[in-house]
């Protein structure tokens, strides 16, 4: 329960600046109960919620200037015909009309700057002497008029302060400043008739006490309805605020705490996924392969896990980043198809690639994310479907392409077919129960086609198989400007790299020994290092011809030695450095560029995408000024 203050201590406390926010004990212990940030940030919402309050006051007197001014030469003539003197009408209006411009103009610098105090006071003290001259002509008409006059002035009165009254302000002393010289103008005209003319008939008398009374009733009720209010609507604005910075906060910290645990689950992941890809290579037998390859795949399963939720996370945090870079749809579907030929073929299906107009264009736009979304769409299409086939096609539109997979599964009812796209939901419980998943995927990919300017729908029918279509914009791109494309990179094929000597440096064990396995299958010598800071004491003795620095460690994270390795004016300050971490954000990225590396490898880490690092890496350095490591190449 809000405790209302009266109207000239609330008046006292909006001018001294003060929160103008009263309540009662219980709401002062819950708000002494917050702790001291928590009190400063809902006393700033306070503030600014104050600030729209006469921002919005503002704008009110600037939009109805109009009519004000209009209104005055009316009643100025209105006046005139009725028995004052022209000279004094006249007067009036010009007076009046040059106080609105006055009053017109601190309330446009008001409404562009509500916080400013001095700027808070000249508006009120413009609209205080705008509506003095308005009030003016009531005492003039009445002693200088006749009755019709008398009534009209009456009427105006009373108007006024009924429509104030009504309106209310969500600032108390401007109300006062709009309704104050109204009933100051009726008790003139009663101490004039008291004091000079004493000529009260029974009309006069009726009517001036009747338009006393009325303009105190309302006088007060305005500042009495505008105080509560304001009071209760600041009140409820204020707590949405904090809930919803609340939120904000919240939200933030769930990113935050997602960021982290990726960067904890990834280092698990890729020495899981590094080992399986090191034992395939040195077993032979049949049984074993067939268990690393399941290894494989549900290492695969929990990064394809892992990257959804991070990027659903992204997504609501509003801080999903998307490339817009040259891309071939036919490379880029051969690609897909190379990747998902052995598991279709292994459960027996069929996988057709179908290109219904030319596709040899190169395109603008984020083909690693079109590539996740299509990706999950095949793998749902691989999980639901038993027997027959699975299609990719590809067809272009003057304005789009589309990437459409086709399958021969289960099919989706049309009542779930909106359901399956929502975070978290599949189409009933026995197919979760049946096949597994989270419901993130399908969420995620059409999150994702929307943030592209595209769309993601499904065409289904029960036992007859779905299509979902992927939309996206065609944007042409110049051919010139597409990534040259690298065969795929075999362990035993390494020989170029052999008497390489690379530092290698990790505060994780599992890390080291997986990078380490890797490179020295392709003749590579590694140094090991736990630390940034080892790291820098080995690049100061001794020559490297690679230097792969993990961006979290302690003593001296990667960042650090990078920059140190750069500094130190010796053999090593111009050799290749690839920044590894789990974070692929492109601000984490653009850190370790500008630190001086002149790559960035993502966990978890393969034997292609490590030596693509490699090679990306080395060109890089040797296409740069010596002492120059600013790059834009990562792998």
């Amino acid at each position: 329960m809000l405790a209302i203050k009266s109207p000239f201590a609330f008046i006292s406390d909006r001018h001294s600046g003060e929160p103008f926010l009263t309540s009662t004990n219980q709401s002062h212990m819950l708000f002494d109960s917050r702790t001291p940030i928590e009190q400063h940030r809902y006393a700033k919402l306070e503030a600014d919620l104050a600030a729209d309050f006469w921002g919005e006051t503002a704008n009110g007197r600037v939009q109805s200037a109009f009519i004000r001014v209009a209104f005055s030469i009316l009643f100025s003539v209105f006046c005139f015909f009725l028995g004052i003197d022209y000279v004094i009408c006249l007067v009036w209006l010009v007076v009046t009309n040059l106080l609105q411009a006055y009053d017109y103009l601190r309330a446009r610098q008001l409404s562009e700057k509500p916080k400013r105090s001095s700027r808070r006071n000249r508006f009120t003290f413009a609209v205080l002497l705008s509506c003095i001259s308005y009030a003016s002509i009531i005492p003039i008409g009445w002693f200088s008029g006749g009755f019709a006059l008398k009534i009209i002035v009456t009427l105006l009165t009373a108007g006024a302060l009924v429509s104030n009254g009504v309106r209310g302000q969500k600032v108390p002393i401007v109300g006062i400043a709009v309704s104050g010289p109204y009933l100051a103008a009726t008790c003139a005209i009663l101490l004039g008739e008291a004091l000079f003319t004493r000529s009260f008939g029974v009309t006069e008398t009726v009517a001036i006490v009747s338009l006393t009374l009325m303009g105190s009733i309302y006088f007060f009720e305005s500042i009495r309805f505008s105080a509560k209010n304001a009071e209760i609507l600041k009140k409820s604005l204020i707590e949405n605020l904090y809930a919803k910075e609340n939120a904000d906060q919240a939200n933030s910290a769930k990113s935050e705490f997602l960021a982290t645990m990726s960067h904890e689950m990834r280092t698990p992941l890729n020495a899981i996924m590094g080992s399986a890809t090191l034992l395939k290579n040195a077993v032979n037998g049949k049984s074993e392969i067939e268990l690393l390859r399941t290894l494989e795949e549900a290492g695969h399963s929990l990064l394809e896990l892992l990257n959804n939720l991070l990027d659903l996370s992204k997504i609501e945090a509003g801080r999903m980043d998307f490339e817009s870079i040259a891309f071939s749809p036919s490379e880029l579907v051969e690609g897909i198809k190379n990747l998902w030929a052995n598991p279709i073929a292994e459960k027996g299906l069929d996988l057709h690639i179908e290109f219904e107009n030319p596709t040899d264009l190169a395109l603008l736009g984020d083909p690693n994310r079109i590539r996740q979304i299509i990706n999950n769409l095949i793998s749902n299409a691989l999980k639901f479907t038993e027997n027959g086939v699975i299609t990719l096609k590809v067809e272009t539109t003057s304005d789009a392409v589309l990437f459409r997979v086709t399958d021969t599964g289960i099919g989706v009812s049309f009542e779930a077919q909106e359901l399956i796209f929502d975070p978290y939901q599949q189409a009933n419980i026995k197919i979760a129960g049946q096949f597994g998943g989270t419901g993130l995927g399908l969420s995620t990919s059409r999150k994702l086609a929307k943030l592209m300017d595209g769309d993601l729908t499904v065409e289904s029918e029960i036992g007859f198989g779905s299509t979902f279509s992927l939309r996206i914009q065609r944007k042409i791109a110049n051919a010139a400007d597409l990534p040259k494309t690298a065969d795929a990179l075999d362990l035993d094929n390494q020989n170029q790299h052999d008497n390489m000597r690379v530092l290698v440096a990790d505060d994780n064990y599992s890390n080291r020994l997986i990078l380490s396995r890797f490179l020295e299958i392709a003749g590579i010598q590694t140094v090991m290092a736990n630390d940034g800071k080892e790291a820098l004491d080995l690049a100061t003795t001794s020559q490297f011809d690679l230097i792969m620095l993990d961006v979290r460690m302690p003593v001296m994270d990667g960042l650090a030695a990078c920059r140190a390795i750069r500094n130190l004016g010796n053999q090593n300050a111009n050799t290749p450095i690839i920044m590894v971490s789990a974070d692929a954000a492109k601000a984490q990225i653009a850190l370790g560029l500008a630190a001086g590396a002149n790559g960035y490898l993502t966990k978890p880490i393969n034997p292609q995408k490590l030596f693509a690092a490699i090679e990306n890496a080395i060109e890089a350095a040797e296409c740069q000024p010596a002492n120059s490591h600013n790059s834009s190449l990562t792998a």
